[in-house]
């Protein structure tokens, strides 16, 4: 189940009310600071200023580092764990950080926990003092998994394979110290790396989750429109569609939009489609959506070839295996299936055309043009006899008329009784008529893109691997459609 956030919603009525609140509270929050700091640097401390000190430290948790009993305890509460993933780019991490603290948000409902895989030294420092020590943010820290490589090697063993089985890994940690660890029923995460949202469902989950969550004061109710829009995946081949109007009721500060995710055994890139917020109605958008990227895991270009490709032993595939693999994969592609049973279809019929002229040849020799020979011959006969023709020559013109040849298919009788020029006429239909019939088929074969369809796939399967758009550059390319 992939839980995101869409970030965020917010009642336009609350915010001066909740930026006034935000600047009282961090002027009180310095006065105690300095009080706290002038304490501890007291050399004798008297019983009063010891619990005078205790008393400060509890009235003021936002300056007291977060622990994993913290969490816990917030999560028992109902608070949804705020996760943000982190790793070599600490002025990432901090534009990041920014633009969270710039939105009201109450830290006991969306406690933050900063995630850092492997250990750079300037994201630590940051991390530790900007957030930590001052009790704003909880720091996990991952460690890498020494069998990435072995990983990686089933998925070809790139240096960008590895990436994304470290990365994998990282957000599987992640998940299971929120779940489990710490016992949040709901979690949210935000990249520190990314400008724009961008999510991540695998083809085994049965839906892809998304949690929308309004900031501010939830007092009021409201309601906004979410829907998916299709990008490089399609609805109703890779997911199921969805438009609804999501309801916040007052006190409800998240609400959920599952989109079911659709599996099938072909393979294919990463594809991915956008969840969208519109309409909204006493509250206001900010960020307007997400996009979620499906991750196939069957393997290319057929998932027969799954053992040799884990094992590394693709020589000892045969070129036949390749073969049938590469057009079980195109025959699994959207459209191919119905558009080459046409093709063939049209193809076949150019054979039975030609296997129908060889017969019409044979009708037209050895019956047609036979019998209008003989006809011929008998009207000859029956002006100029001649009644001096021996015997046998009569009986062997009886025996080769007995031994006519076959006309084929089409019988050895005329078509049209006694007419000559009716069956001739027959005869040229049956040669012009499937003639053209078979020119408007082959325009209609040319029409249906069979080879343009399968290179389009492969060339965008190519660039989909490879390349991967930010959403403002998407916006500057025209769209193809």
């Amino acid at each position: 189940m992939v839980q995101t956030l869409v970030y965020g919603i917010a009642c336009p009525q609350e915010l001066e009310l909740l930026r006034k609140e935000n600047r009282q509270l961090k002027a009180e929050q310095a006065e105690l600071r300095k009080e706290n700091a002038r304490l501890k640097a007291s050399p004798i401390i008297s019983p009063a200023a010891e619990n005078q000190k205790k008393v400060i430290d509890r009235s003021v948790p936002a300056a007291m580092e977060i622990t994993e009993e913290t969490l816990q305890l917030l999560a028992s509460k109902g608070a949804i764990g705020v996760a943000i993933i982190s790793c070599k780019r600490p002025k990432y991490l901090q534009r990041a950080m920014e633009s969270i603290f710039r939105a009201p948000r109450d830290p006991a409902t969306f406690p933050l926990i900063i995630s850092q895989d492997a250990h750079d030294a300037a994201m630590q420092e940051l991390v530790q003092k900007n957030y930590v020590r001052t009790g704003q943010a909880f720091h996990l820290h991952h460690e890498h998994d020494p069998n990435a490589k072995a990983v990686a090697a089933k998925f070809g063993g790139s240096k960008q394979a590895l990436g994304y089985v470290l990365i994998a890994q990282h957000f599987g940690y992640v998940m299971r110290r929120m779940f489990d660890d710490f016992g949040f029923e709901a979690a949210a995460k935000q990249d520190g790396g990314t400008a724009s949202s961008l999510f991540y469902a695998t083809e085994e989950q049965d839906k892809a989750e998304v949690v929308l969550i309004r900031s501010g004061e939830p007092s009021n109710a409201c309601r906004v429109r979410c829907y998916t829009e299709d990008l490089s995946g399609q609805a109703g081949l890779r997911y199921a569609s969805v438009d609804e109007t999501v309801e916040f009721a007052s006190g409800q500060s998240m609400a959920y939009v599952r989109v079911p995710i659709l599996r099938d055994a072909a393979w294919h890139t990463c594809e991915e489609f956008a969840m969208r917020l519109s309409d909204p109605q006493d509250c206001k958008i900010r960020g307007g959506g997400c996009r979620v990227k499906i991750i196939d895991q069957d393997y290319f270009p057929d998932n027969c070839l799954q053992q040799h490709i884990v094992l590394d032993e693709l020589d000892m595939v045969s070129h036949w295996t390749f073969t049938t693999s590469f057009l079980r994969l195109c025959w699994k592609q959207a459209g191919v299936p119905w558009k080459a049973t046409v093709f063939v279809l049209i193809s076949l019929m150019h054979n039975a055309y030609f296997l129908l002229t060889i017969y019409l040849k044979v009708y037209i020799i050895n019956v047609l043009l036979a019998k209008a020979a003989e006809a011929g011959r008998q009207e000859r006969e029956a002006f100029h006899p001649h009644p001096d023709s021996p015997p046998e020559y009569e009986t062997l013109r009886q025996l080769r008329s007995e031994e006519a040849e076959s006309g084929g298919l089409l019988g050895n009788d005329l078509l049209v009784p006694g007419h000559f020029q009716e069956t001739a006429a027959i005869i040229g239909a049956c040669y012009v008529v499937p003639f053209a019939v078979l020119h408007v088929l082959d325009l209609v074969r040319a029409k249906l893109g069979l080879s343009g369809s399968l290179k389009t796939m492969l060339m965008s399967a190519l660039f989909r691997r490879f390349m991967s758009y930010k959403s403002d550059v998407r916006q500057n390319v025209s769209s193809p459609r």
